[in-house]
């Protein structure tokens, strides 16, 4: 299944998120790679946004919630996905403060600065499963 969509500009929590140990081991066991500390924000088209309800419904990747420093931090669902060819997950936070439309991608690499993305720019997301 595919789902088109544009770079949007994220909250910035992605970051935080992902640089502690928690979920980067949760990803690491998952998918075999540690991720970058940041998701890519897609805004799908208006057409592809209620697949990504039913992608989450059926996602079967789980990464769980953990306490760390006094916090509570919300377990994950993901999906396996590919964007121009880099393998990552489209993810599911339990707590997510993104329309239902927008789409948060995580994989190895700085997808921006890998394929020079901007805000705005078209990308095509392949579901893996």
């Amino acid at each position: 299944m595919g789902l088109k969509g544009k770079v949007i500009a994220g909250l910035g929590e992605g970051r935080h998120f992902l640089s502690l140990q928690q979920y980067k081991r949760g990803f690491l066991d998952v998918l075999g790679v540690e991720p970058y500390e940041g998701t890519l924000n897609i805004v799908l088209r208006e057409e592809d946004a209620p697949k990504l309800l039913e992608i989450k419904k059926d996602a079967k990747i789980k990464i769980s919630g953990f306490a760390h420093e006094g916090k509570e931090y919300c377990g994950i669902k993901a999906c396996k996905a590919k964007i121009r060819g880099s393998e990552g997950a489209l993810v599911f936070p339990g707590i997510n403060m993104h329309p239902a439309e927008v789409a948060e991608f995580v994989c190895a690499e700085n997808m921006r600065e890998k394929y020079k993305l901007s805000d705005g720019d078209e990308v095509e997301v392949e579901v893996l499963g």
